[in-house]
């Protein structure tokens, strides 16, 4: 998930977790670790929702000074 952080960076949104999140899932599945197969999906999206929806609540409070 560091690449997860990185992104953030550029694209601070819950749709730049809910990639990432999938694409962690996609490289422990391929990794064909029997217990990581059945375990990391479910877990891993739970923890992206949560994740998501505090990076939105912190967003919320961001004000912009933006005059035009």
């Amino acid at each position: 998930m560091d690449f997860t952080f990185a992104d953030l960076r550029d694209m601070p949104c819950a749709e730049t977790i809910r990639k990432n999140a999938e694409k962690a899932i996609q490289t422990a599945c391929q990794r064909h670790c029997r217990y990581c197969t059945h375990v990391v999906p479910g877990g891993m999206r739970d923890f992206a929702v949560c994740f998501a929806n505090n990076v939105e609540k912190l967003i919320a409070k961001v004000e912009l000074d933006m005059k035009f």
